[in-house]
């Protein structure tokens, strides 16, 4: 749950009891493998069903839980610098897409900022021979109907994709900067 935690804060947790689930409440619960307990935001609520997410995270989590499996919600804690409360529920919700919503126009200011220096770097190729990646790039191939898919891997991450029916590769950005596209099949 970084930024809102680190790993040394401590959790006040407080059971739900009377008090209503909402969007944007920070949670504790059993994973549904059972394996760990998990303290991430709650992002929607569909008929008994809660989706939830880390805060750093990118993406929300493939599993859905009942209200059963939350052992509690987060009211406050406490840090190297004293205690703090969590903005919860209605707050929370208000705070996750505003930092949502910060970030992303961070992020268009940057590439308009950026774009021509990258685009240059990335024609050039001078960074490919600086931070050679050809030797720990994987390709997988998935049969799809209109034909077959190519992603690129770097490690577990897909950092780019070839389309059916498009010939060229779609790299995710910044390892368009270290990447030949004409190397690959």
């Amino acid at each position: 749950m970084n930024p809102a935690f680190n790993s040394l804060d401590i959790l006040h947790i407080v059971p739900y009891g009377d008090k209503e689930i909402m969007v944007g409440d920070v949670i504790v619960f059993n994973s549904p493998d059972r394996k760990k307990i998990v303290v991430h935001r709650i992002v929607s609520i569909d008929n008994n069903e809660i989706k939830t997410k880390g805060d750093n995270n990118p993406r929300i989590d493939d599993w859905t839980i009942s209200p059963e499996n939350i052992l509690g919600w987060v009211d406050y804690y406490q840090t190297a610098k004293g205690e703090k409360r969590l903005s919860d529920g209605n707050n929370g919700k208000k705070l996750f897409f505003k930092i949502k919503k910060s970030t992303h126009r961070i992020s268009r200011t940057g590439i308009s900022i950026f774009r021509k220096p990258y685009l240059w770097l990335s024609h050039t190729g001078v960074l490919r021979g600086i931070f050679p990646l050809r030797s720990r790039l994987r390709i997988l191939s998935f049969s799809k109907p209109g034909g077959t898919e190519l992603q690129l891997l770097l490690g577990n991450r897909i950092i780019g994709k070839l389309i059916p029916g498009k010939n060229h590769w779609q790299i995710r950005r910044p390892y368009r900067l270290f990447i030949d596209t004409s190397a690959l099949p």
